[in-house]
């Protein structure tokens, strides 16, 4: 099954939505705001979370030929769990907010996807605990760097499920007239934008590590050869900063394909712009990363601020833009909730996939 074999339903046959009568806690636009800001807020978190252990992972692989990264991989895990509570703290204000603003489309997407939403929490669980065990238990399992791999790495591979349903779940919301084709999570899955935006994401949690590594790593009072041994400290940034050039030249070339495969309803000319201009800015941060490489050891770290404004604006731009496509989407559904119970429903061809 493809995406396009998911039958859209007809005005006829779509299911008729009917809002909640409670008033909202806050103005919309209030609700909204939170739901973007907490949101990106969260994200971070998530990013360096999930980077943070494919970077772990990697090194630790690594060090099984060469000592030193062995080192990198401990230091680099000592940062998991931390921002793994933040992400976790963080994660409750978007939540809330997207619950009260959509929970009309929200809920019946998770009933859709029910067995894998709910198994975010013992997936998590499990996940959360495997990083500990690695993290407090290094020494030990030392003796058996075997089993310590495969902790890490059963860890990494439930991490990399999380962002996948959440995903799922978040596109699923926005369309309606595809519920009644969706047949548990594997085949919503396979909906319009969710594979691609998932790659896109963990690219930028690669992306994000990278630069958490360089701001790390950078400060005068981080003991980087005793922490990392082996590496100079102009290695260990040249090296967040080659994964951060590298991850986000990924996201470029994933960035088109993840435009494109929106629905083309919810596209509009000012989510267009807001989208380049988010990139406008990415490009000058990569060049600006660009410099540093090139540059002599002891000026590596000198533009870092720049380019987490940069990026910064960046990742305002394309949470912006997100939520717009979200408005956009959803409108025509919304209009549907206003309707009087028993009107009859008007065909809405904005909702059928179509290009302009």
């Amino acid at each position: 099954m493809d995406a396009l074999s998911i039958p859209l339903l007809t005005a006829q046959t779509m299911p008729v939505l009917r809002d909640i009568p409670l008033p909202l806690p806050l103005p919309a636009v209030a609700l909204a705001a939170i739901l973007v800001l907490a949101f990106l807020a969260h994200i971070l978190f998530v990013d360096l979370l999930l980077g943070g252990s494919l970077l772990t992972l990697w090194a630790e692989l690594r060090g099984r030929r060469d000592a030193r990264y062995l080192a990198l991989a401990r230091a680099i895990a000592a940062t998991i769990t931390v921002n793994k509570s933040l992400a976790v703290v963080l994660g409750v204000a978007p939540l809330l907010a997207i619950n009260t603003l959509y929970p009309v489309f929200f809920y019946p997407a998770t009933v859709l996807t029910g067995r894998m939403w709910i198994s975010l929490v013992p997936i998590l669980i499990a996940a959360f605990l495997l990083l500990y065990l690695h993290k407090y238990r290094w020494e030990q399992l030392s003796r058996r760097p075997a089993l310590r791999l495969g902790v890490l790495g059963l860890a990494v591979a439930l991490l990399l499920l999380v962002p996948l349903i959440f995903l799922t779940n978040v596109n699923l919301m926005l369309f309606p007239e595809r519920w009644g084709g969706v047949r548990g999570f594997w085949s919503a899955t396979l909906l319009p934008n969710v594979l691609p935006r998932y790659l896109h994401f963990v690219c930028a949690a690669l992306a994000a590590t990278g630069l958490f590594l360089v701001g790390w790593m950078r400060r005068p009072a981080y003991p980087a050869a005793e922490r990392v041994p082996g590496f100079t400290r102009s290695e260990l940034l040249r090296l967040g900063y080659r994964l951060a050039l590298v991850a986000s030249l990924a996201q470029l070339a994933l960035g088109p394909l993840n435009f494109f495969t929106l629905p083309w309803h919810g596209v509009t000319w000012e989510l267009a712009g807001i989208f380049t201009a988010g990139l406008a800015f990415a490009l000058v941060a990569m060049h600006q990363i660009g410099r540093e490489l090139r540059g002599p050891d002891t000026g590596v770290g000198r533009r870092f601020w720049a380019v987490v404004a940069l990026l910064s604006v960046t990742v305002l731009c394309m949470g912006w833009g997100r939520h717009a496509y979200r408005e956009n989407t959803l409108a025509p559904h919304r209009a549907r909730l206003l309707q009087p119970a028993g009107q009859p429903v008007q065909p809405d061809v904005s909702t059928a996939d179509r290009r302009p």
